[in-house]
């Protein structure tokens, strides 16, 4: 994972990618959340989406994508992480509960990767 390695940096890391709120992500510790992360929970909050016992699927392309699988950990959720070449994507994606795309790629199918 490319993570900044500066204990310095932490203290201004907006994007949570240092390794400080990398870990704090992850434990539910104070500090930055990636704002990606951040974003999906405050959506799923606003249409009051309950991640407590649901299966999720996060489809990623890159090590910060495949953070996400953090946020929904953090609210007791199940989660699956697949890189966006996974063999039968939609076969992971298929059965869960949540899917979310970080892809990063326009047009990105969830159905069919």
């Amino acid at each position: 994972m490319n993570v900044r390695p500066s204990s310095d940096q932490s203290r201004k890391d907006v994007d949570g990618v240092t390794m400080h709120s990398f870990a704090a992500m992850g434990l539910g510790l104070p500090g930055f959340w990636s704002l990606h992360s951040a974003g999906i929970i405050r959506l799923l909050d606003e249409y009051g989406v309950d991640l407590s016992g649901k299966h999720a699927v996060v489809q990623a392309q890159s090590d910060p994508g495949q953070a996400h699988g953090d946020a929904p950990v953090g609210r007791d959720a199940t989660v699956t992480i697949c890189h966006s070449r996974t063999s039968h994507l939609p076969r992971w994606s298929a059965p869960a509960d949540i899917v979310v795309a970080a892809v990063g790629i326009s047009g990105w199918s969830v159905a069919t990767g």
